[in-house]
This record gives C-alpha cells, structure tokens and sequence, in this order.
C-alpha cells in the first residue's frame, strides 16, 4: 500500500538523510521510505513542522521556549 504525504521541503528536510537525497537530485518527486509506517511518518512530520513554525515565530523567545516545552510534553504525552 502506498501512502503519500505533501509537505514543503523546508520540513522534510530536518531529516538528513533526506536532505541528502533532496541535495543529491535523488528525490524529484517522492521519497520512498519503505521502513516507516504512515503513522509514525506522520508523527515525524507534524514534530518538525510544529519545530519550524514555533522557529519562525521567535519574537519573544522566553514565551516560545515555554510553548514549545509544554508542546513537547503534550506531544510524547499522545504517543
């Protein structure tokens, strides 16, 4: 079965092994990664998405830090 996830390539590549293949040429249009269930990719996606846009959003970064931390504990809290 064959499962397809479109995120924006600033996302995926948090994983370097991806970025590899996206910097290699490797990965024009999927990346197979036949080890990984959808609901762990999932998981994986929304952690680093999450990482990125709290990143972006710094403007008070003691008020960030404690969203991210309690985002963090939430998140593992549900896996």
């Amino acid at each position: 079965m064959l499962i397809c996830y479109l995120y924006k390539e600033r996302v995926v590549v948090q994983c370097l092994a991806i970025k590899n293949l996206v910097d290699d040429g490797c990965a024009k249009n999927f990346i197979p990664l036949p080890n990984l269930d959808g609901k762990t990719l999932a998981k994986v996606l929304e952690w680093w998405k999450t990482h990125l846009d709290m990143k972006d959003n710094e403007d008070n970064k003691k008020e960030e830090k404690e969203k991210l931390k309690k985002y963090e504990a939430e998140f593992l809290d549900r896996c």
